[in-house]
């Protein structure tokens, strides 16, 4: 687990990219917004996506009550989503909680992806 933190930290570009962070936030509400932002990424972008969040529902089904799928969303959404360079001193915390929100609407989401 903390290789996997160590890679996804040192990637050059999150899992989702620089170019889709603000749509992301924008449709952090709408879950079938969120899907489609999804779609449009790269496909190896999207692949890894995808298999994160369904490894990171798999903990969640088979974990007590010492994980919720808050403090999942809330972990992972740095390794995941964060601002491009340009935008990293602005993050506000409204910002931050629209890409977490944005995060736990898939792992919420079941299978629908």
């Amino acid at each position: 687990a903390e290789a996997l933190l160590i890679f996804l930290k040192a990637l050059p570009e999150p899992v989702i990219c620089y170019e889709l962070y603000q749509r992301c936030l924008d449709c952090s509400h709408d879950s079938r917004l969120c899907r489609q932002v999804i779609s449009e990424l790269p496909r190896c972008h999207r692949s890894v996506f995808r298999y994160l969040i369904s490894s990171l529902r798999e903990l969640l089904k088979y974990s007590e009550h010492n994980v919720s799928a808050t403090m999942i969303a809330t972990s992972f959404t740095s390794l995941l989503l964060w601002p491009p360079p340009n935008l990293m001193a602005k993050q506000t915390q409204q910002d931050r909680q629209r890409a977490i929100n944005f995060l736990y609407g898939f792992l919420l989401a079941g299978d629908e992806e």
